[in-house]
């Protein structure tokens, strides 16, 4: 009989359990989405895709680093 009680009782321990964390699942999930997305967009040099934030904007092009942004003042010959 006591073998008995024990199986029923983590049964119901194992339901209380699911019932909880049926309750409390959504909201850490709701947590984990806070991500902030921002535009990407293309060198002008050599394609590079990066985040606007990263770019930098030189005469109304876009540029992944300085050294690009440059090479776009000297004329190519």
């Amino acid at each position: 009989m006591p073998l008995f009680r024990i199986i029923v009782l983590a049964l119901v321990l194992w339901i209380v359990y699911r019932l909880i964390k049926r309750v409390i699942g959504p909201v850490k999930s709701e947590r984990k989405q806070s991500i902030n997305y921002e535009d990407m967009v293309s060198c002008s040099h050599c394609n590079l895709h990066l985040p606007r934030s990263l770019a930098i904007i030189k005469e109304g092009k876009v540029f992944c680093c300085a050294e690009h942004a440059d090479k776009a003042d000297t004329p190519r010959s």
